[in-house]
């Protein structure tokens, strides 16, 4: 014969706030709830897909410069790297170049410069090609350290004896610069 119990055998074990096995199943709930708010609060770029950063860059002249002064029978070359000056056949002499970084803001970062080049040469000059080196770098979400150039072409039929030439220095990326 065998013997069949109908109602179910039940017993509930309650422990007290401040034993052991409470506090064990109450920190492990909290590690369980508060832990994932913390970690998606505390890194920065958890829960999002793409993000658009604005930051200044700081701007350096590097003090390096290369300068051509074409005539109509030669080609001077003027340059302040070394081993360039050491190749070139037909140096411009007396080539003074003055730099001046201005703050306009007195944010501590170069908003403008202010570069003034002379040179004397026994010929009319009637095209100066001038390039100048910068160090460009980022520092807020992306740190990158790069160096920039600037190219400058004047020309004239008649000959040049003074230019004025403005411009801006910008960061132009064909794709997003990856953080990380």
């Amino acid at each position: 014969m065998v013997y069949l119990i109908g109602e179910e055998y039940q017993r509930n074990y309650v422990a007290r706030k401040t034993s052991l096995a409470f506090i064990f199943c109450f920190v492990i709930y909290a590690i369980a709830i508060v832990l994932p708010f913390f970690l998606a609060f505390s890194t920065d770029n958890f829960w999002i897909k793409a993000s658009t950063a604005y930051e200044q860059p700081t701007v350096n002249y590097r003090n390096e410069y290369l300068l051509y002064a074409y005539s109509d029978n030669n080609v001077y070359i003027g340059t302040s790297i070394k081993d360039v000056a050491e190749i070139v056949e037909n140096p411009l002499p007396n080539v003074i170049m003055k730099s001046l970084a201005i703050d306009g803001n007195n944010d501590n970062l170069i908003d403008s410069f202010k570069q003034t080049i002379s040179f004397a040469a026994s010929e009319t000059i009637k095209s100066v090609k001038l390039v100048l080196f910068f160090d460009y770098g980022l520092r807020g979400s992306v740190k990158a350290q790069m160096v920039g150039l600037v190219s400058i072409d004047v020309s004239s039929p008649t000959g040049i004896s003074k230019a004025f030439v403005q411009g801006e220095i910008q960061l132009k990326q064909r794709s997003a610069i990856l953080s990380g």
